[in-house]
C-alpha cells in the first residue's frame, strides 16, 4: 500500500506531490528491502502512513549519502507542501545515483504534462510486437 496521507485522508484536490509520496515509498523499499511502514492489518498500516514519522535509511541499517537520505525523507513527508514540487526535481536529485548518465533534457523544467503524452523521457519497457 503506497497511498499518500492526503489521499488516505480524503483531501481534495490532489496533485503530483501525492505521486511523489508513492515514489518515496518505492525508493525506500528498493533501498532497504522493506516498505517504509508496516502494520498488522490495513487499519494499522493506514494509521502509520497518516501519523508515523518517515523512517530514515540509516535507522534501517542502510549506509547512504546524506543527500539521498534527505531526499527520501522529504518524499515521505506527511504534508504535501513539505515534499518536492516537481518530479523533474526528484529525478535530477537522483541522477548522481543512477548507473547511466542522465540526458540533460530529462531534468529540464517543462510545462504541465499533456495527459495524452505523459512521458517526456520514455524509459519503460518496450513491448514486443
Amino acid at each position: 500500500m503506497r497511498p499518500s496521507p492526503e489521499l488516505l485522508a480524503g483531501e481534495q484536490p490532489l496533485d503530483g506531490r501525492s505521486d511523489l509520496y508513492a515514489v518515496g515509498c518505492l525508493l525506500h523499499h528498493m533501498l532497504t528491502g522493506h516498505p517504509p511502514f508496516r502494520g498488522e492489518g490495513p487499519a494499522e498500516l493506514v494509521t502509520r502512513h497518516l501519523t508515523a514519522s518517515p523512517p530514515r535509511l540509516a535507522d534501517r541499517g542502510v549506509d547512504a549519502p546524506a543527500a539521498l537520505q534527505d531526499l527520501l525523507h522529504a518524499l515521505l513527508a506527511k504534508r504535501p507542501e513539505d515534499r518536492p514540487s516537481w518530479a523533474a526535481d526528484v529525478y535530477a536529485a537522483l541522477a548522481p545515483y543512477l548507473p547511466d548518465p542522465v540526458p540533460a533534457f530529462a531534468t529540464r523544467r517543462v510545462p504541465p504534462e499533456d495527459p495524452r503524452r505523459p512521458f517526456l523521457v520514455p524509459q519503460g519497457p518496450v513491448m514486443p510486437c
